[in-house]
């Protein structure tokens, strides 16, 4: 075995201190990254696992605490507690991106007859949205606009669960319609 100077050892033992150290820094991340993931029905599971092929989405569960926050609006309630699943996106007005995601939507809707699955709320934003949480750091507002912003959310209320497609992506909207229609 070679025999390694001082500064080798030296030079290893801070290589190996700067990885600790990032470790440490990361570990709110690896805690999320180790919790375990909200999963579909096994019919469900296996109609996306044959749509290998979308990027961008991913199933994340909606806290209770978003549930105890929620106003006593109809529109949040009717939205998160209701029969259907809601399709939530925040779209800027005028946006070309806005029109091509709109026109998907309702091109599968009435293709399809998905209405009796899906109900669609468009929220349409300017230069910034007024959030009212009542006091509270985090409620219905926040929680969909933090996780829908960045494309849609498919909310399913009975399984208080959200798929989000952040891929940009206007061609998975049937696809991802007809997947989950029994989800």
């Amino acid at each position: 075995m070679p025999k390694l100077e001082g500064w080798e050892m030296v030079v290893g033992l801070i290589g190996c201190l700067l990885i600790g150290l990032y470790a440490y820094s990361r570990r709110e991340d690896i805690k999320e990254y180790l919790k375990p993931r909200p999963t579909f029905p096994p019919a469900v599971q296996e109609r996306m696992d044959k749509l290998y092929m979308l990027t961008g989405i991913r199933l994340v569960s909606i806290p209770d605490e978003i549930y105890k926050s929620m106003k006593t609006s109809p529109e949040e309630s009717e939205y998160l507690t209701g029969e259907k699943k809601s399709i939530i996106a925040l779209m800027a007005s005028g946006c070309p991106y806005r029109e091509a995601f709109r026109n998907a939507f309702d091109s599968t809707l009435k293709k399809y007859d998905y209405t009796r699955y899906y109900r669609i709320r468009e929220i349409h934003t300017g230069s910034s949205i007024v959030v009212s949480c009542n006091g509270r750091t985090r409620c219905t507002q926040t929680w969909i606009i933090e996780h829908c912003s960045t494309g849609f959310c498919i909310i399913n209320p009975r399984q208080h669960q959200a798929l989000i497609d952040s891929s940009g992506n206007a061609l998975q909207i049937p696809l991802l319609m007809e997947a989950l229609k029994d989800w």
